[in-house]
């Protein structure tokens, strides 16, 4: 039972936090004025690593609605902006009526803050019952960090609300004061919405609710890089409504403002699930906010999609277990919001009835408001990730040779997206992705540095990231992991990092292409942990180098590349 001292503390913490949700946004490509939420809005601050993120309780996890100011500061405590908002996009077809419904995170959201208490009815859309509970103080952020397990926030931890935790007596239920928060990361913010409120989607999607409860899971890691340039988030999608969906996508989008908003420009790669933004020129002035001659890039990735059926040999992830014969989905498109060629790229309109089919053809990969498939000069199908040619190389497909025309540096909105799949009704999604920015000596380096470091997050994520505690509260990894080297290519040294989620014996060497072991940079027993070795090369030749792990019956390898 809560305490008087607590009702007080959450009192003033809410007084303190919360501003009605109001204010037209500064530099981006809509107008907002007019459009009013009521609901009280909470924000806290995502600080634990390079990344300040401001995160709402009603979803965004980069939100300008705090101070009409970008969402996202990196590095943390420069004044340096590379992100205005961003947050969840989901579109989804009604099965009985075969219409199209969203509950997205715009510059507004169609989110409200709690869960949904019983089944919604899409026949009659009433949302009269959740929205007279939207106002519980439980339904608030909770901000947790490894090293700080007395807060009140802690000590709250809503587990039966869906937060995830650790089951200490092991009978499936939140015990509070027995069963503790679970560590995903070394700072954490949870919260549950759900998009059962008419007048919210009035103003942005302009259609009835989906009826869904989204749990919000934004957590960073307090380690070398990239893990310090990155932020992770993982949506928990319930299907509340009385009514099956089908074509469903979820896009990871955002309002990238790269310090100078007006000379950006983007690029995409299938292979990573990634869609990214770096910097026209090396020459990035906004004031205090630019970053200068060394703009950096930043990546919206997909790393865990919904889960759908597999073959046999498949396996999946999902709420932390491994499900054979299942798959989780990969991205499946990754496009850009501009003001250039007017109908194809713009932004869905606010509270337009065309919103839902706008949105629902960007995440396909298609135009917007026309809905086409992009097509190069030759005949053949532009492919449904933008831009994902090489801009370092200058080879594919790049803003230069767009099919609607060269494709200047500008304002960009971004969409990485997953689907399509089905969302039966009672079904439960994970999805999960990561904002990772990295930061090289010139515009193009950024975006070399980018790729090798979302390799590597990706990497991280599918081996178990660190989920545990050791008695004595360090993190642990939950399997083994090796990971893409840092920097590569590298010159001439290059850190390598791994995981070890018990004791055992350990060999790590590298190799030449001969198969030559011209290196060991570890051989002997260590305990469970994360750990890095750095090799240097300053004595070898450029060229393509293996490094190889050994720990007990894991054995893996992997390539890296000198460059001079």
């Amino acid at each position: 039972m809560r305490t008087i001292a607590q009702t007080s503390l959450v009192s003033l913490i809410l007084l303190v936090g919360c501003i009605t949700a109001a204010a037209e946004a500064k530099d981006h490509p809509k107008n907002l004025n007019g459009i009013h939420h009521p609901t009280v809005l909470e924000w806290k601050q995502l600080d634990g690593n390079q990344i300040n993120c401001t995160v709402a309780n009603d979803g965004p996890f980069a939100d300008y609605r705090r101070t009409s100011d970008p969402g996202v500061e990196w590095p943390i405590g420069s004044g340096k902006t590379p992100i205005f908002a961003g947050g969840l996009w989901l579109n989804a077809r009604h099965v009985p009526t075969g219409l199209l419904r969203t509950a997205n995170m715009d510059y507004f959201s169609e989110y409200q803050p709690g869960p949904l208490l019983e089944t919604f009815n899409t026949s009659t859309n009433d949302d009269a019952g959740p929205v007279s509970r939207a106002g519980d103080e439980r339904y608030r952020l909770y901000k947790i960090s490894r090293d700080d397990t007395l807060s009140l926030d802690y000590v709250e931890w809503p587990g039966d609300l869906g937060a995830p935790y650790t089951d200490i007596n092991g009978n499936g239920n939140w015990d509070a004061g027995i069963d503790r928060p679970e560590f995903v990361g070394d700072q954490q913010i949870w919260s549950v919405v759900n998009d059962v409120n008419n007048a919210r989607h009035a103003s942005l999607g302009a259609t009835p609710p989906i009826g869904v409860e989204v749990h919000c899971l934004y957590y960073v890691f307090r380690q070398p890089l990239p893990l310090e340039n990155t932020v992770f988030v993982k949506w928990t999608l319930i299907n509340k409504s009385d009514a099956d969906y089908d074509s469903v996508y979820v896009g990871l989008w955002s309002d990238v403002d790269m310090g100078d908003a007006n000379d950006d420009l983007p690029g995409s790669d299938s292979l990573l699930s990634l869609g990214y933004v770096y910097n026209g020129d090396n020459d990035d002035e906004n004031g205090t906010r630019g970053y200068g001659a060394y703009p950096p890039a930043v990546g919206f990735d997909i790393l865990q999609g919904p889960l759908v059926d597999g073959e046999t040999t498949d396996v999946a992830r999902f709420r932390g277990r491994v499900i054979p014969g299942k798959r989780d989905l990969r991205a499946n498109s990754s496009i850009v919001f501009a003001k250039t060629f007017l109908e194809f790229l713009l932004d869905p309109t606010l509270g337009s009835p065309e919103y839902s089919r706008v949105a629902n053809n960007y995440h396909m990969g298609k135009t917007g408001k026309p809905g086409v498939i992009l097509h190069r000069p030759d005949g053949s199908p532009y492919p449904t990730f933008w831009f994902s040619g090489d801009p370092v190389t200058g080879a594919g497909d790049l803003p230069e040779n767009f099919p609607l025309g060269w494709f200047n540096p500008q304002d960009l909105r971004v969409m990485t997206s997953t689907g399509p799949f089905a969302f039966a009704r009672g079904d439960t999604q994970e999805v999960a992705g990561a904002v990772v920015i990295s930061q090289g000596s010139n515009r193009l380096e950024s975006v070399t540095l980018l790729k090798n470091d979302v390799a590597w997050v990706r990497d991280f994520y599918l081996a178990g990231g660190v989920v545990g505690v050791s008695e004595g509260g360090d993190a642990l990894p939950k399997s083994f992991g090796l990971f893409q080297n840092y920097p590569n290519p590298f010159n001439p040294t290059t850190t390598i990092e791994y995981a070890l989620p018990h004791a055992g014996y350990v060999t790590l060497r590298v190799y030449n292409v001969l198969g030559e072991e011209i290196a060991t940079l570890m051989y002997g027993e260590q305990t469970a942990g994360t750990y890095t070795a750095t090799w240097d090369a300053s004595d070898m030749p450029s060229g393509v180098y293996f490094y190889r792990l050994t720990a007990g019956e894991y054995v893996h390898t992997r390539k890296m590349v000198l460059m001079r």
